[in-house]
């Protein structure tokens, strides 16, 4: 294992090619620890993909039968590659509601669904008395998590350019969506005006197009905001957790 471990720190490429050729011979228990090694180097190499293969297969062969130690790498595994249902019905149907291990990954599957009650109520179970508390004052206003709306945000941007940006936060870019639009439009009726609506016909096509990309790209930056803000909660609500990832039976 040290050698392994060595060599995954060393050169985690040629560790996970060494641990998809040993799967393919070790036998027994060396086959669920050979499974299980392939599965965390691919993790570590963000071949999420493999590593819930790897994991999958090892749950097989562990002492368990399943083995509960697989089967919430499984789930890691697919919570990183935001399959949040597919995670649900993996610990729904071989997890331990005992352990709590089995809360936090709900709750974290939950909470990528944006179901913050059910990912509330899921982080309680894992969590003892002061540790709720703790998470209670974290999501004590739901509703902050859940904002900036993207949809809001680009019809904000449709009513008038920039208002969608500013409404997420981004001020700099609400600004320049503003002037960028409101210039363009500006030019486009001068050349109407002054000289003909064929003149202005170019200059409006390219304010049209920065209309309605510049309201996709508010929609894109409230997605952005909201996401920054939700995965600082859960990382807070994380450590808090750590305490407890152990197996209450």
């Amino acid at each position: 294992m040290e050698l392994s471990k060595e060599l995954a720190d060393r050169n985690p490429r040629g560790a996970w090619q060494l641990a998809e050729r040993v799967v393919f011979f070790a036998r027994g228990d060396t086959l669920y620890r050979a499974y299980l090694w392939w599965g965390d180097l691919s993790l570590q190499l963000g071949e999420y993909v493999t590593a819930e293969k790897a994991y999958r297969r090892a749950s097989l062969f562990g002492e368990g039968h399943p083995s509960e130690e697989a089967i919430y790498r499984w789930v890691a595994a697919q919570i990183l590659q935001r399959q949040w249902q597919e995670a649900l019905w993996t610990l729904e149907n071989y997890g331990d509601s005992l352990s709590s291990t089995y809360w936090i990954l709900k709750g974290t599957a939950y909470w990528g669904m944006e179901s913050d009650s059910a990912a509330m109520a899921a982080f309680y179970r894992a969590a003892d008395s002061t540790q709720q508390l703790q998470i209670a004052s974290i999501l004590s206003r739901l509703r902050r998590y859940q904002r900036p709306r993207p949809l809001v945000a680009y019809i904000l941007s449709l009513f008038l350019p920039g208002a969608g940006q500013a409404y997420a936060g981004y001020w700099k870019e609400a600004f320049n969506s503003f002037l960028l639009v409101g210039g363009l439009g500006m030019l486009s009726l001068y050349l109407m005006v002054k000289y003909s609506l064929i003149d202005a016909a170019g200059v409006g096509a390219w304010a049209y197009r920065y209309y309605y990309g510049g309201a996709q790209k508010a929609e894109q930056l409230a997605r952005r905001r909201r996401q920054i803000k939700r995965k600082k909660a859960y990382e807070q609500i994380h450590s808090i957790l750590l305490d407890v990832a152990h197996d209450h039976k």
